[in-house]
């Protein structure tokens, strides 16, 4: 009898235990799925469907640095298409693949330096590394049809995850653009996302106004394959141009300083400075001549009659010119750089050759010097460096290309006219070419 008690009582137990264990269980899976329910719930209304606006970036958490770039002392910068701007309406074309959506514009100084924006981002929560391209060109067009035949004067690369650093207080984005133009000439910006994979959840929506009215002309235009259109509208959009130095009626380069030594004689000297505004002393430049933000310097393709140049005014009359620069790294193209007084008599300048220590050789010197390698951990840095010791093979010695040339006029002259391409007998296989620390001084004799 005792024995059928304690038998029935283990059972019982037994029972509790299962009954327990499996209440445990289910709760474990039922809070699981609570979690993900939530998580997807959250990451749905945070992400899938989220729109970037002014509101998202409040203290300045979320502003770019590069409007203290661009904007600085050092350059000025003219809005050269403001009229009434307005953001009331959305244009969706960037739902589709493959389509380009840009703003016609007429030009009203010789000089782009940026453009600004309006863009709500849609994403999801992991919208990928790819990349839309911001480009300039110019078109031709007379307010009711639009040709595209010239080629990209300038563009610029960027992911939704590396947009927000051009961000500015008022929740619109300042890229910087570089070109030089032709006054009254009509140019295209536009944003194509032909290698973004875009979708409901993912794409970019640039705002403006319903109405064609913010511009004395232009218009918003879509490209999707080969088929151009116009469709009514304006997108919130203003270009920025470069208030350049004048001096005695001569454009001066940025931070040139000039001195009077006494007795007749003076100094001048520049430098280029390593950031963005060095492109605003260039005189010409060749399509696809851009700034470099991780070598900081100014750099093209070394293709067809590729360059960019450089007028040198010193309103004094020129005792003797020294141009010095260096070739930004071995495996680049050869650099040529030509002088001339009149721009019909040009002199190459001759260069030599130095030794010069790499200390990160795994970056593929062909690649383009503009792109950053982008890696898991969200920084800049080139993630094919591991350990010392790829540290220590990455340290080499290369021969570089110096220049440091004197110039003496035959006749008195005050100003000095430089273009700088890269080297046609080179037979590298070097894409682009640049040359970093370049610095023109004079003596000058001071009348």
């Amino acid at each position: 009898m005792t024995l059928g008690l304690n038998k029935k009582k283990k059972m019982r137990n037994n029972l509790v235990k299962k009954t327990i264990n499996f209440i445990k269980t289910e709760t474990r899976f039922f809070l699981a799925g609570m979690f993900l329910g939530m998580a997807f719930v959250i990451n749905y209304g945070l992400y899938a469907n989220h729109k970037k606006t002014t509101e998202s970036c409040v203290d300045g958490k979320c502003l770019s640095d590069f409007s203290g770039k661009l904007l600085s002392e050092e350059a000025i910068i003219s809005e050269t298409e403001a009229s009434q701007l307005v953001s009331n309406d959305a244009f969706s074309s960037l739902k589709e693949s493959r389509v380009a959506l840009g703003q016609v514009f007429q030009a009203k100084e010789a000089m782009i330096a940026g453009v600004a924006l309006k863009i709500d981002i849609n994403k999801n929560f992991n919208p990928g590394s790819r990349q839309y391209v911001l480009s300039l060109r110019e078109v031709e067009y007379d307010g009711e049809k639009i040709f595209i035949s010239g080629p990209i004067i300038s563009d610029l690369a960027f992911s939704v995850g590396s947009i927000e650093k051009y961000r500015e207080a008022d929740g619109s984005f300042l890229f910087p653009l570089f070109g030089i133009l032709k006054k009254d000439k009509y140019y295209l910006i536009s944003l194509d996302n032909s290698k973004v994979d875009v979708g409901k959840q993912n794409y970019l929506e640039p705002l403006g106004s319903a109405e064609s009215k913010s511009y004395p002309a232009g218009s918003v235009v879509v490209k999707k394959n080969k088929e151009v259109s116009l469709i009514s509208g304006d997108l919130y959009f203003k270009v920025f141009g470069a208030k350049l130095s004048f001096e005695q009626g001569e454009k001066i380069l940025n931070g040139v300083k000039m001195e009077d030594l006494g007795n007749g004689m003076g100094k001048y000297s520049y430098a280029t400075k390593g950031k963005f505004v060095d492109l605003f002393d260039l005189e010409t430049a060749s399509p696809g001549t851009e700034f470099s933000e991780n070598d900081k310097v100014i750099y093209a393709p070394a293709k067809d009659s590729a360059g960019f140049s450089y007028v040198v005014n010193t309103l004094h009359p020129i005792s003797k010119m020294n141009f010095s620069a260096t070739q930004i790294r071995a495996g680049w193209r050869k650099v040529r750089v030509s002088y001339s007084f009149d721009q019909s008599n040009w002199f190459d300048l001759p260069s030599s050759e130095k030794a010069e220590t790499v200390t990160n050789a795994s970056v593929d010197p062909l690649a383009d010097p503009s792109v950053l390698t982008e890696n898991t951990n969200g920084d800049n840095t080139d993630s094919t460096i591991n350990d010392l010791s790829d540290i220590n093979q990455a340290i080499k010695q290369e021969m570089v290309q110096v220049f440091n040339a004197d110039i003496v006029p035959a006749k008195e002259a005050q100003t000095i006219y430089f273009k700088i391409s890269y080297d046609p007998n080179d037979a590298s296989t070097g894409k682009f070419f640049a040359l970093k620390n370049l610095k023109i001084t004079a003596d000058l004799k001071i009348k």
